[in-house]
Parts: structure tokens; sequence; C-alpha cells
């Protein structure tokens, strides 16, 4: 279906770019910058029908607002019209790391073991700066992603990597239904089993099992929990057996292996607990070939534009 242009607020909605398990997402333009995009986020009515999950997610979206950091997607207002609730954020002119993973499967390749430790330390330094700040709308301690998942991280053109596409709740498994079988969809592979199980706390440690998750598709190139329906995928993430899977990032990147299966332990105390550890380790990695450092880079950069004519 063609979709007309919409004017909301000072905003112009112009191109649907899709619906999540909570908003509904557009690229548009503001009356105030009018050659500049902004991605454009309305909540779903049937989100805020609940008095407290309404309250809950206006505090997230204060959590949220004023979020400036270089590796990651600036949160610029949020604003009501009548019922209707908007999040405007910062448009990266890039390809998410969905778009990426889609072209691999396409084309039969894998992302080089240097893009791919590329990557992964740039969305480090990202949640590192977003873990750092406190909720002052939740009055939490840190201010957490919750939705981490390749579609929320881009890759720009000169190969530069931010992360996006923040949570406004806690988990999908909370809206109605139980995230299971509600009216729009909702991605359950990138949870912590924390996420699940809806009295359970959540810290940084909650990201950096998303984390690990993505990073090993994006090593394989195949998920690691997505199962048939979102209930099986729900219980695989509260297993969280990843023993057999990591045998294989062993052999395709030898030292990854042990940094995942911390990344991505059972037990919240046991993982990692700060993303710059983290990144750290995975900088241990990258420099056992530092010695091709010069040509893997321009590799890197080779692929990332590569990828961006894809898109």
């Amino acid at each position: 279906m063609l979709f007309r242009s919409k004017k909301v607020g000072s905003y112009t909605l112009q191109r649907k770019l899709g619906t999540g398990g909570v908003a509904e997402s557009y690229v548009g333009t503001s009356e105030a910058a009018p050659g500049r995009p902004v991605v454009i986020r309305r909540i779903l009515p049937y989100v805020l029908r609940d008095a407290a999950r309404a309250s809950a997610i206006d505090g997230r979206v204060k959590d949220l607002l004023g979020v400036r950091h270089p590796f990651l997607v600036h949160v610029v207002e949020s604003f009501g019209e009548g019922e209707e609730q908007y999040l405007v954020e910062e448009y990266v002119d890039g390809v998410s790391l969905d778009k990426v993973l889609a072209w691999c499967r396409q084309s039969g390749r894998t992302i080089p073991h240097n893009v791919f430790l590329n990557i992964a330390t740039q969305v480090c330094n990202g949640l590192e700066a977003l873990h750092g700040r406190a909720g002052k709308g939740s009055n939490s301690e840190h201010v957490l992603h919750l939705a981490l998942k390749p579609g929320a991280i881009f890759v720009t053109r000169d190969g530069k990597v931010m992360v996006g596409g923040y949570g406004l709740t806690r988990s999908p498994t909370s809206l109605p239904h139980g995230g299971v079988s509600g009216p729009v969809p909702s991605r359950m592979e990138y949870l912590s089993p924390e996420q699940t199980h809806p009295d359970q706390k959540l810290a940084p440690a909650s990201d950096i099992f998303a984390l690990g998750a993505v990073l090993y598709e994006l090593l394989t190139i195949e998920s690691l929990f997505r199962a048939d329906s979102n209930l099986q995928t729900i219980h695989r993430v509260r297993r969280a057996e990843v023993t057999t899977q990591l045998l294989r990032v062993k052999e395709l990147l030898p030292g990854l292996d042990k940094v995942l299966y911390r990344a991505l332990s059972l037990n919240p105390r046991h993982r990692y607990q700060r993303a710059f550890v983290l990144r750290e380790d995975l900088r241990g990695l990258m420099a056992r070939s530092e010695e091709h450092t010069s040509e893997l880079q321009s590799h890197s950069d080779l692929v990332c534009r590569l990828l961006l004519e894809k898109k």
C-alpha cells in the first residue's frame, strides 16, 4: 500500500520504515530543518491503554531524551498530538546489521573477522556510554538499551557504527498476550533470560547477553536462539544452552568462544558487568592479527561501502 505523507506536530511523516512490538517508525522531516531527515516513532495505541505501562514508557522516554554520544543515536524529543504519542530520533544514513545479515545470506558470504571485531568494539563503546547514564525518568542506576538486535545497529558509509532502536518497554513479553501472540510482531531471540521474567532485575549485563547473541549471529550468519515460534524461542533463551554452538565459534575465530561464553552466561552475575571490559577482550582478539592491520582496514572499508550499495 502506498504511504501518503502525514503531518504530526511540526513534523511530516514521509515514508514508513516498519512496525515493531511497541511502535511504528517513519522517516520524516521537521519544519525547523526541512532538509534533514529524522526517524519518528509512533507508540502503538494498544501499548498505552494500560495506565501503569503508559507511565513506565513515559519514564523510559525521559531516560532516553538527550542521549548524545558518537556511537549512539540521538533521541531528539517526544511529543503528543491528541491521544497519539511520538518519539523523534536522529536519522542514520547507513545500513542496519539486519540488512548486512540478509545480504550475507543471499550472497553466501560472511563478514570478515576484522570487520566483525571492529563493529563489535564500536557497539561496546555505545553501550558503555548508555549504561553510564542514570535514568532521569525512571530513577534507575543505569539506562539500558532493552532491545539490542541487528536492526538496532547501523553501519555508516565510512564504517562508523551507531546503536539506536532503543526499547521502550522492559520486554515484549510484558505486552498484552505476553508478547507471544500479540497484535504486532516482536523479536524474542535477542532478549536476555531475565527479560522474559517480569520479576527479575535488569542491569547492563542484560544488554550484554543480547549483544552476545547478536555477535554469534554476525559471525556464523545463523540465529542463536530463534525457534519456530516465539514461545519456543523464549524457552531457548531461558535455558541459554550455548556450549555446542560455541564449538563452532571456536573453529571460526579462536578465543571468541570464551568471550561469548561469558557474555551469554545464564546467570547475569557471571557475565561481563561492563561493556568496556567486553570491548577490551575483543580488542585482544584484534591484536592477534595486528601485522595485517592496514590491509584488513582497507578490506573493512571496502566491505562497508559494498554493503551500503546493497541497501
